[in-house]
């Protein structure tokens, strides 16, 4: 009997050990994407990427046609330009207006109109900057650049297309981080409960073999009764490893 109860208690032991060595089937995604479009309106002049290519952080992807932005910020320029010599003049008034005002051969109706077209032509060169800053900026979004290494998957640009309003919302690039990708695989809730978060596996993906840990645990099953998992590993050598790709996963 004593025998017994020793093989029983080997044999829940190894069926355990089974069930926390198991071996799955997962498939490879991007851990993190980005949609990349243009803040401002323009017609594209040239597309410098496509997809499948690796970006790297601050490269050109898409460029819009400059010159539109370009005349812009010349007329902006012009217009605070038109309005420094004003501005000055009209200090220079108030200034002889204020002294003229203390030694009473002004009165205090004439000093406030004189005081209103200052005030009023500083309105109008304050808001000729801000329109200066605001071109700048335009011209500086007239061209999209990649915030981060990755590796480019969809592009909606085309040469000659026109950007508007109306359909930049819809008009983008979208890009994978590749410096970090995840794992989805599906297993029961007696293999679920094994799993911890941040718990280290091993991830064989071809003929190589990467160390990754749990990142998420669904406690919620899916129509067949089983729980999605999530794992993460780090693509340092940035290989070109695929969404969609089928690897194992042994815990």
């Amino acid at each position: 009997m004593i025998g017994y109860r020793i093989l029983l208690m080997l044999g829940m032991s190894f069926s355990a050990m089974v069930v926390h060595a198991a071996s799955f089937e997962g498939v490879l995604s991007w851990e993190n994407k980005v949609m990349l479009g243009f803040p401002v309106t323009g017609v594209v002049q040239r597309v410098l990427v496509h997809p499948g290519m690796k970006i790297s952080k601050g490269q050109s992807l898409v460029s819009l046609d400059h010159r539109p932005f370009q005349i812009n910020l010349k007329r902006q320029d012009a217009k605070k330009a038109s309005l420094t010599p004003l501005l000055k003049n009209a200090k220079r008034e108030l200034d002889q207006a204020i002294d003229l005002y203390d030694r009473t051969v002004l009165s205090e109706v004439e000093l406030q109109v004189i005081e209103g077209k200052y005030d009023s032509l500083q309105a109008d060169y304050a808001i000729a900057e801000a329109d200066i800053e605001l071109a700048h900026w335009q011209l500086e979004y007239a061209s999209l650049v990649s915030p981060v290494n990755g590796l480019l998957i969809a592009n909606h640009f085309v040469q000659g297309m026109i950007i508007s309003e109306e359909n930049k919302a819809d008009m983008f690039m979208e890009l994978a981080y590749t410096s970090i990708m995840q794992v989805e695989l599906s297993v029961s809730r007696e293999q679920m409960s094994t799993l911890s978060i941040q718990q280290s596996v091993n991830i064989y993906i071809d003929s190589d073999k990467v160390q990754g840990e749990v990142k998420s645990i669904h406690r919620k099953p899916d129509g067949n009764g089983l729980y999605k998992i999530i794992i993460r590993f780090p693509n340092d050598s940035e290989k070109n490893y695929a969404a969609g790709q089928s690897v194992k996963v042994n815990f």
